[in-house]
Parts: structure tokens; C-alpha cells; sequence
């Protein structure tokens, strides 16, 4: 986890082609937050590690029939508490 600067934006942002579906909105998102919060820390989390460690089989499910397996991050959330 780290706090999201400008720097880390633009490491992210040059990501983009790696995760076109996840990351431009990602940072969108990321973007319009940090202007309606601006006094309140923004932090990147990444799950990667987790992907790796799931069962061989878990890739293959709920997929289209002949697609690869899938990876990545497959949601974005947001906890306020």
C-alpha cells in the first residue's frame, strides 16, 4: 500500500496498456477523489500476490467457454469508515 502522490499516479498511468480495462478508470476514479477529499489521504493498494496463490481451477471460472485465464484486478472498491 502506498499513499498516492502525483509520482505514483504517473508510474500507474504509464501501466495503462498493461490493464486498459482497470487502470484508466482506476485512476480517474483516484483522480476525482482526490479532489472532492483533498485533506484526506488517498492510498494504492495492489492484490497481485492474492491472484497468484488461488487454486489452479479458479482462473477458469465464470468465463466464456475458449478465453484464457483471466488476471489482474477485477474490482475496485472504496471503504469509508
Amino acid at each position: 500500500m502506498r499513499l498516492d502522490d502525483d509520482a505514483v499516479l504517473a508510474k500507474l498511468a504509464e501501466l495503462n496498456d498493461l490493464a486498459p480495462l482497470h487502470n484508466p478508470p482506476a485512476l480517474e476514479a483516484i483522480a476525482e477523489a482526490r479532489r472532492l477529499l483533498p485533506d484526506v489521504p488517498h492510498v494504492a493498494a495492489f492484490d497481485t500476490a492474492f491472484h497468484r496463490t488461488i487454486p489452479p481451477f479458479a482462473p477458469h471460472l465464470s468465463r466464456c467457454r475458449g478465453s484464457g485465464p483471466r488476471s489482474g484486478a477485477f474490482a475496485s472498491s472504496a471503504s469509508t469508515g
